[in-house]
């Protein structure tokens, strides 16, 4: 399972609401989206993942919570569509892995040190 996040505030974020979806089609379906939804309303989050999603800094003791959450929904890499290092940095610390980088993403596996 992936979760999938913008390219931060500012940006033309509302331009990516349907583009993870459209990824799990091409393949086929080969992956699920722990937090992409079709429809109208977003699926209930806990505040830790939808401050990830939204690239809010998350408190020290709301981590736990969030690697909590990884587990529960199998999630297995965090996606982050048109990466800067704004976006980037703070991810590879909170998960404490690197990013593989192509095509204008960069893909973290979710490890046992951060899930």
């Amino acid at each position: 399972m992936v979760i999938v996040t913008g390219p931060g505030p500012g940006s033309r974020q509302f331009d990516d609401l349907a583009f993870p979806t459209v990824w799990q089609v091409e393949s086929g379906f080969s992956f699920r989206l722990a937090n992409a939804y079709v429809g109208s309303f977003p699926p209930p989050l806990p505040a830790p993942v939808r401050r990830l999603v939204s690239h809010d800094p998350i408190p020290p003791d709301q981590t736990a919570r969030l690697y909590a959450w990884f587990r529960q929904a199998g999630v297995g890499a965090v996606l982050v569509m048109r990466p800067t290092p704004v976006v980037v940095d703070p991810i590879q610390r909170l998960l404490g892995a690197e990013p593989l980088i192509l095509d204008g993403v960069a893909l973290f596996p979710v490890t046992s040190r951060s899930a």
